[in-house]
């Protein structure tokens, strides 16, 4: 399935550019997720205590998660926006069909899990994503997903 190059118009907006990050997500849409990043952008991920830095490591962990659920889907709370840093809520909700890249691998398979967290994002000048740090509860993860937690 092909898809379309995050358009001028909507990388002016950056509440237009969490939107489609989401929807591609939902979609299931690999490469209009990765889109919305700079090439050269990275994401930490606060909770695994891990950065992807530029546009493979961040394609291999979206991969990961699209392999660990099927059904994975996120919804977008209030979101804001001030000069080039936006905050973009989210509750991520699916259910656990594969191993989570980063977490124990002795989670129950068919487990449901519904996490909130939140990204802060830094916008490059064209638009896309630069950076984005995501916080969210990883304990609530593994107590849902029957994983026992690891030190």
């Amino acid at each position: 399935m092909g898809t379309q190059p995050l358009s001028a118009e909507v990388r002016s907006d950056h509440y237009a550019v969490m939107r489609a990050w989401t929807e591609a997500i939902n979609r299931r849409e690999l490469e209009a997720s990765l889109d919305c990043y700079a090439d050269d952008g990275s994401y930490e991920d606060v909770a695994l205590g891990k950065i992807f830095q530029g546009r493979q490591t961040i394609e291999a962990v979206t991969e990961g998660w699209f392999e660990a659920s099927h059904d994975l889907h996120l919804e977008l709370g209030r979101c804001f926006v001030s000069g080039g840093i936006g905050a973009m809520p989210w509750t991520m909700t699916g259910t656990l069909d594969g191993r989570i890249p980063g977490l124990p691998d002795d989670a129950v398979l068919g487990s449901r899990f519904d996490v909130r967290g939140v990204d802060i994002l830094e916008f490059a000048d064209d638009g896309r994503v630069q950076h984005g740090t995501g916080y969210w509860s990883v304990a609530t993860l593994l107590q849902q997903i029957g994983c026992s937690p690891h030190p």
